[in-house]
């Protein structure tokens, strides 16, 4: 069974109680639902399932403390305000050059 970010990152935040810095996304994430993180204000690095192949809008949204995230070679596409408010997110990496 495949999980979706939602799922699996409601358990890391909000059911787990922990509030960790990084989340490194598992292999079985293949979707990444709009709103999956925001407002995770702890949340400091990200990096993405290489399942993943589009950055849905208004993920990130609001997740004021991302500094860093990692972007696979499957990300074919970053939808609009995906990253929006994500004032600190100045560091952008992966096989692909993102402007």
């Amino acid at each position: 069974t495949t999980l979706f970010i939602t799922e699996i990152y409601e358990a890391y935040r909000g059911n787990t109680g922990q509030t960790g810095e990084s989340y490194e996304m598992p292999f079985t994430v293949c979707s990444i639902s709009p709103y999956a993180f925001w407002g995770a204000e702890n949340l400091k690095s990200v990096r993405v399932s290489n399942q993943v192949t589009s950055i849905t809008p208004f993920a990130f949204t609001n997740a004021t403390g991302l500094e860093y995230v990692y972007l696979p070679n499957s990300v074919k596409s970053i939808q609009e305000y995906a990253f929006r408010d994500c004032k600190r997110l100045t560091n952008v990496k992966g096989a692909k050059r993102w402007t």
